[in-house]
């Protein structure tokens, strides 16, 4: 299970998920840059997430969020090179494919407990990067405000 998935499983059964910035996690790749092979697996597995806790009309609603959020797993994908575009499109193709059991909850309730904002210590390697990063988090907190949780 991805911890994308395991973080929507509890907030549907209303179990609280804390940020520790001093927590320490290893991975077992070394760069910066995360392998192009994890891209894959991270991006099927977000796609399996929402299509799996989702329904049409959170997802219409959700779509400059999701759109903002494409841009920039491709753009990520991009600087991994040929190798890391491979690897989004079949992630594309797999997650939109592969067999689901829908969550029959609430998904505006598990949308009220999730996070609306890329934390300010992460994926933040360049200036660049910082700028991008806040121009999401005011299109995130804008598309959240006009749900209306």
């Amino acid at each position: 299970m991805e911890d994308v998935e395991l973080s929507w499983r509890a907030a549907l059964n209303e179990i609280d998920i804390r940020y520790v910035p001093d927590a320490v996690v290893f991975h077992e790749y070394q760069d910066v840059a995360m392998p192009s092979e994890k891209i894959y697996h991270v991006e099927r597995g977000r796609y399996y997430t929402l299509r799996k806790h989702l329904d049409a009309q959170i997802a219409v609603a959700l779509l400059p969020s999701l759109l903002l959020t494409e841009l920039l797993t491709c753009g990520f994908a991009l600087l991994s090179g040929t190798d890391g575009i491979r690897n989004k499109l079949r992630a594309i193709r797999d997650g939109l494919t592969m067999d689901v059991n829908k969550v029959q909850k609430n998904p505006q309730k598990v949308l009220t407990r999730l996070a609306i904002e890329i934390p300010e210590d992460q994926l933040t390697y360049n200036r660049f990067d910082q700028f991008g990063k806040k121009l999401a988090n005011a299109a995130y907190r804008l598309n959240y405000r006009l749900l209306n949780l």
